[in-house]
């Protein structure tokens, strides 16, 4: 009898740890795909422009998009959405690349596509802001000599002056993350560097730049891949405008994921 008691209660132990089990499940299950933000500046390379946007949706999850439509489009988009670049317990992380063949006769600006998925569903989805540049600065006053950037979000840049120049400063026109983004100018911090900035003819600068992963802040979860402005003028004061390419890809770790789930139901 004793038996059968022990039995009895291990089966209903059983049950609720299966019941909760599947009740826990069901609670992390979001309702549809939840696209992280993205900020890109994007140039084209033969009238081709690529990039690539990622989305949350869950583990069992077996649709994929197959289809984006955007405003004024007239020119062929292509889409693969095969490939998984993380897994938890309840979601996935899928990269949609996506190639637009178009002639870069004007800039382009969308912070919101439609997306159409292989079940015949679609939604209406924030992407952050992608900008299509008509093509990229030419310039001529400084060479870039050397640069690096490595896994834990840092990196720099070398330029050598062509002639006598002035730095007149450093601009950001697309949404940088300033709360957990840091740069330095020849080693000293953006915030206190004084410009004008004067080199001499094949004098360098440095640019150097982190990002604080360790922020507990929303935008260490999005996307970036921008640039920043340096700004210079010659003797006779004409101005040219450097691009300084930065990117960041966030550290998404399977509490990252959970945090932004919560934060994007």
């Amino acid at each position: 009898m004793r038996v059968n008691k022990w039995l009895a209660a291990a089966i209903f132990g059983w049950v609720l740890l299966w019941v909760g089990s599947l009740l826990l499940y069901d609670a992390k299950q979001v309702a549809k795909p939840i696209f992280f933000s993205h900020y890109y500046d994007v140039y084209p390379d033969d009238n081709l422009y690529t990039f690539s946007l990622y989305y949350l949706t869950n583990v069992t999850d077996q649709r994929q998009v197959t289809d984006i439509d955007l405003p004024d489009r007239t020119y062929p988009v292509f889409v693969d959405d095969r490939q998984i670049t993380h897994r938890t317990n309840y979601h996935q992380i899928r990269q949609l690349d996506i190639r637009m063949d178009r002639e870069p006769v004007r800039q382009d600006s969308w912070d919101v596509i439609e997306v159409r998925y292989s079940d015949g569903t679609w939604d209406e989805v924030d992407i952050g802001e992608i900008t299509l540049h008509k093509q990229y600065p030419h310039h001529e006053w400084l060479d870039w000599i050397s640069g690096s950037s490595s896994s834990n979000h840092t990196g720099s840049d070398t330029y050598r002056a062509r002639e006598h120049l002035q730095v007149t400063g450093i601009r950001f026109d697309s949404p940088w993350p300033a709360d957990f983004f840091h740069m330095q100018i020849n080693g000293q911090s953006l915030s206190d560097t004084q410009f004008p900035l004067t080199l001499g003819k094949n004098e360098t600068l440095t640019v150097q730049y982190a990002f604080d992963t360790s922020a507990d802040v929303v935008s260490a979860l999005h996307f970036y891949d921008l640039d920043a402005d340096i700004l210079v003028e010659d003797g006779a004061g004409k101005s040219e405008i450097i691009p300084l390419h930065i990117d960041y890809r966030p550290n998404l770790t399977d509490e990252r994921i959970g945090q932004f789930v919560e934060e994007r139901r």
